[in-house]
């Protein structure tokens, strides 16, 4: 089990199921095809202080043929939950397969 979720992610081999526990947890960048499955829900922060056009809380950069699933999460705009406008999007996919989102709050 790791305690970073970023370090599962990176460790996990293509078509892997990586399972979350609850809680909240730092932006992400998905590398591969991957099912990212929380259990139960979590939280995704947007990195802080970051400006329109910047990272975002999810980021993933698949190749074609790859599949992503997200499941269980929330994206919160700050970790206060204070709504900051204009800033990084909440999921950006690039070259991604498919993209499938289940029960995702964002």
């Amino acid at each position: 089990a790791w305690r970073d979720l970023q370090r599962a992610l990176d460790a996990a081999q293509a078509g892997d199921i990586v399972v979350v526990r609850g809680g909240v947890h730092p932006a992400i960048r998905i590398e591969k095809g991957l099912h990212v499955l929380a259990d139960p829900p979590a939280r995704i922060l947007f990195p802080p202080g970051a400006p329109t056009g910047a990272r975002a809380a999810i980021e993933i950069r698949a190749g074609m043929r790859e599949a992503v699933t997200l499941a269980g999460f929330t994206i919160d705009p700050a970790a206060d939950g204070v709504a900051a406008l204009g800033v990084a999007p909440a999921i950006r996919a690039e070259g991604c397969g498919r993209l499938a989102l289940i029960d995702c709050r964002v």
